[in-house]
């Protein structure tokens, strides 16, 4: 990227999207152990075109609206979140006993205002086909406190460079938090959907969009060269820990979730560059295809597998259950994308300081 010029759409980005989310379902199916760390290529990937597209603005006009912010985040968010909950209160309320509607009462909730990550470190399941909400959560309260944090530190830090290592040093120290917890004997589950004890895959991507945004790593040919290479070996390297990682004891001990997102970066650092090695296999168009649909992807899948009895935990023979799963949601997605989140897309466009540029 050179300074000044707005991200625009990137095809690659959505091939990145598609991985993450096709690494998600795969987990979901029974069929990849490390599949789950496809949030954190999200959540790298969320921060980093979040703050790209802030810093765009406030360089642009001076200043960051938050309203317009907000109300881009719930037209890119709520129109599908809002189907999937009225659907799901729905089948369930015709097929539950009326004792456990108090359980449905608050997992609605809990979808609804964002804090579906916090009920299962209490001790209350996240169940019915809503589990998989932990990480919208988390998402949302990352986009209700980032950028009032950014603007002021905009306003208050001077230097350009400060800011971005501060951030980077605000990523360090939630991975040192979460290990400190961890050693203390905190449950993986608090861990794990914690906001406070994920966001560093989310600030890792926000510290990127300073380096890019503001052109602070300044380099010739071989600065360009080990960022290729950089970037290749992140490729793999994400490649087996979907393979091997086990979640917990992987993400509890040994921080798989940080590397992902560190890879993560390192990717989008590449492909963003001229003659990149990886851009033309992320901008595949059945990965881009998919990570255009992700979302609808993402929300649909986990109920539609639960209903059919497909889990992560219980590897099922029947490949035929698993396929009709993946048809369904693939249908499924595709409707909402189409008949929801597209004519939703239109109007955040309007909204957006460049309306090329996709969050």
């Amino acid at each position: 990227m050179s300074p000044g010029v707005p991200l625009g759409y990137r095809p690659e980005l959505d091939g990145l999207r598609g991985l993450a989310v096709l690494g998600v379902m795969v987990f979901h199916s029974g069929l990849l152990v490390g599949g789950w760390l496809g949030v954190d290529v999200f959540f790298a990937l969320s921060g980093f075109l979040i703050t790209t597209l802030l810093l765009e603005e406030h360089d642009s006009t001076g200043r960051i609206h938050f309203g317009r912010f907000y109300l881009r985040r719930a037209l890119r968010l709520l129109p599908a979140l809002v189907t999937l909950v009225v659907v799901l209160a729905a089948v369930l309320l015709a097929t539950t006993s009326p004792e456990y509607r108090i359980y449905l009462a608050l997992y609605v909730a809990a979808v609804l205002f964002y804090f579906a990550n916090w009920v299962e470190p209490f001790g209350i399941p996240l169940a019915w086909g809503f589990g998989h909400t932990w990480s919208l959560a988390i998402e949302e309260q990352f986009y209700l406190i980032w950028p009032i944090t950014l603007a002021a530190l905009l306003r208050f830090v001077r230097r350009r460079a400060a800011i971005a290592v501060i951030v980077a040093g605000g990523a360090v120290l939630a991975f040192a938090y979460r290990m400190i917890l961890a050693r203390a004997g905190v449950s993986h589950i608090r861990l794990f959907e914690g906001s406070d004890t994920h966001a560093d895959s989310l600030l890792i991507g926000c510290s990127l969009a300073f380096f890019t945004s503001w052109n602070l790593l300044r380099g010739g040919r071989i600065s360009r060269l080990v960022t290729k290479w950089l970037a290749g070996c992140s490729l793999l390297t994400l490649l087996v820990l979907f393979v091997r990682a086990r979640y917990p004891v992987d993400y509890v001990e040994h921080g798989v979730s940080t590397v992902t997102a560190l890879g993560t970066v390192m990717i989008i650092a590449d492909v963003l560059g001229p003659h990149s090695l990886l851009a033309p296999v992320l901008r595949n168009w059945l990965l881009v295809r998919t990570g255009r649909v992700s979302y609808g992807l993402y929300l649909w899948h986990y109920p539609i597998f639960f209903a059919l009895g497909i889990d992560a935990y219980r590897p099922m023979a029947n490949a035929w259950i698993i396929a009709a799963g993946w048809v369904a949601t693939v249908g499924i997605s595709l409707v909402s994308f189409t008949v929801i989140e597209r004519p939703a897309l239109r109007w955040k466009a309007r909204l957006a300081p460049h309306p090329s540029a996709k969050d």
